[in-house]
């Protein structure tokens, strides 16, 4: 909504421009305002270069936007750094010494904490409100999937929680759990066969 005044001063007139549509969506269920993302999608630089809208986009991404996606960032980067020292460099053939035993122990738990239920989350949360406000894509006649996996980065994320499920599935940790008298952490055990040792070395 933009207002012009009737009346010039030094060959400028006034203009008020009103962006509350531009930064909030009349229906609150929405993330974004829809008139800002029909301006993304109209594809035109000119258009999405009007000071008003950099300055819209400018607003959301400093007060909401870069704090979130900061924080997201720094908490996989975490998760990464803990996913190869628990997965690669406390790994090592024979027994496994006690101190070691434990970091790993703790580093595979966070790893399933931090990045598995982290993702299961954040897809369980895009599934619901995908189906809830019919925001599908058809892949054949008869079955439809939230159209957010239709982006390869949401993809890729479907795919890696999908796989650490199926680690946890064959995870030595797990199974081996409290079968020992000796300690509770164990990372072999009569119930960890050599298939789930190649399963999970293949995951």
């Amino acid at each position: 909504l933009i207002w012009r005044s009737h009346k010039s001063q030094d060959n400028l007139r006034p203009v008020i421009y009103y962006l509350k549509h531009l930064l909030q969506d009349m229906d609150e269920t929405q993330m974004l305002s829809r008139g800002l993302i029909s301006y993304v999608r109209f594809n035109h630089p000119q258009t999405i270069m009007h000071p008003i809208l950099t300055f819209s986009l400018d607003l959301l991404w400093d007060r909401l936007a870069k704090r979130f996606f900061v924080m997201d960032r720094i908490l996989t980067v975490i998760n990464c750094f803990i996913f190869i020292l628990a997965e690669c460099w406390l790994v090592q053939t024979g027994d496994i010494p006690e101190p070691n035993k434990t970091i790993l122990a703790v580093g595979r738990v966070l790893v399933y904490t931090l990045g598995f239920c982290r993702l299961l989350y954040w897809h369980i949360n895009q599934t619901f409100l995908g189906y809830r406000h019919k925001n599908l894509t058809k892949i054949n006649k008869h079955i439809y999937i939230p159209y957010y996996l239709s982006r390869g980065s949401s993809l890729i994320s479907f795919m890696l929680m999908l796989n650490l499920l199926a680690m946890m599935m064959v995870e030595p940790l797990f199974i081996c759990l409290a079968k020992s008298e000796e300690s509770l952490v164990q990372f072999e055990c009569r119930n960890y066969t050599d298939l789930m040792s190649l399963l999970y070395e293949i995951f």
